[in-house]
């Protein structure tokens, strides 16, 4: 395969070269500093490893793990086996906000934004007004989980260099990334408003590092509307679009 001599090819090598070559480092090219500075957006793939049907099975995944959460959910909703006191303090939220009660619940004195910074409420708000029920909000849940396996898959393809061992690795990490006890932990506890802040996060990681810096920046104010402790993940984002330059 004949590959054009530029500078994107310098910085991010299509393989390591072959054999103990003395003084090659992978990851220390892969670093170089004194290489002309391209942006990463601009860098195209390998056509040997640009596969666009790869690129499918973090899609797939996270297809399957929000319809297998979401049904698993709605069973729960069914039987009355959802947590009970989660799902009826965002429902009830969820509910006054569209019925002249905004942020305001039966068990909270005051405003609920006092509380916690949670604005992202009105849109499954919106959502209930054609779809009402507890169970709206267990399927956005599920929604927002799902979406996880691409964007971690696209923040991941951004990170590593484009080698095709490399978008391999970034697929086997992400398809399995459901099974990990965080994921786990946030499908058992019912819906929370920060749940919704997962997907936006890693999409902002994506578009930091690709220079697309208007969409980082509005992903990371949506991030921000969905609970007030996400501010530290959403600061290590600017800091990516900072050294993003």
């Amino acid at each position: 395969m004949i590959v054009p001599d530029s500078a994107a090819t310098k910085r991010y090598p299509i393989e390591p070269p072959g054999g103990n070559q003395p003084g090659y480092c992978g990851f220390a090219s892969y670093m170089d500093l004194s290489a002309p500075r391209v942006r990463r957006r601009d860098i195209p793939l390998p056509r040997d490893v640009s596969f666009p049907a790869l690129a499918m099975v973090p899609v797939a995944a996270g297809a399957a793990w929000a319809v297998l959460l979401g049904a698993w959910g709605l069973g729960l909703h069914r039987r009355l086996a959802i947590p009970a006191y989660d799902t009826a303090y965002f429902q009830q939220l969820v509910w006054g906000i569209t019925h002249g009660h905004p942020f305001r619940a039966s068990f909270l004195a005051g405003s609920f934004l006092g509380l916690h910074f949670s604005p992202i409420l009105v849109f499954p708000a919106l959502i209930e007004l054609a779809l009402p029920g507890a169970g709206t909000l267990t399927v956005l849940a599920a929604v927002a989980l799902g979406l996880v396996v691409p964007a971690a898959y696209l923040a991941l393809r951004t990170i590593l260099p484009p080698w095709r061992r490399a978008l391999l690795l970034a697929v086997a990490l992400v398809v399995g990334l459901p099974l990990s006890p965080p994921l786990q932990e946030a499908a058992w506890s019912g819906f929370h408003p920060e749940m919704l802040a997962l997907p936006a996060l890693l999409f902002a990681t994506w578009a930091a590092l690709t220079d697309r810096r208007l969409l980082a920046a509005a992903l990371a104010v949506l991030a921000l509307t969905c609970k007030e402790e996400v501010a530290y993940q959403v600061a290590v984002v600017g800091v990516l679009l900072i050294v993003a330059g």
